[in-house]
């Protein structure tokens, strides 16, 4: 009955690197806390708790990194805010401006593309 039980148990490892490193941080400290009585005593976690606290170090710069990103990126999309509709506008003037020589467009770092457009497909 009991090997029943044991086959419907699942212990998962954590995929994302920020519980496996806390797993680690926990099974290093029950390592540390049963000493030579460790059923995993074998397995030399005292001597990966270093690279556990680099990787630790690393994970939190990153992640730090990741938000300044976010927090960037929000900003440059605050700052972004009416550029489109300059651009547009631009273009439109000029395309007017310059309809007989649309090249001209490229001047002022438009990409001017002179393939028509794919037809859309009809609804059916």
């Amino acid at each position: 009955m009991a090997k029943k039980l044991i086959n419907k148990i699942r212990v998962e490892v954590p995929r994302n690197k920020e519980e496996e490193l806390k797993l680690a941080v926990n099974i290093i400290a029950k390592e540390l806390v049963m000493g030579a009585t460790s059923p995993i005593h074998g397995i030399d976690w005292a001597g990966k708790a270093a690279t556990v606290t680099d990787a630790k170090t690393h994970f939190d710069k990153s992640e730090a990194l990741r938000k300044q990103a976010e927090e960037e990126l929000e900003l440059c999309n605050i700052a972004m805010v009416g550029i489109d509709d300059s651009i547009k506008q631009s273009r439109d003037i000029l395309k007017g401006i310059y309809r007989a020589t649309p090249h001209t467009l490229g001047e002022w770092g438009f990409v001017v593309n002179e393939t028509p457009n794919k037809p859309k497909k009809k609804a059916q």
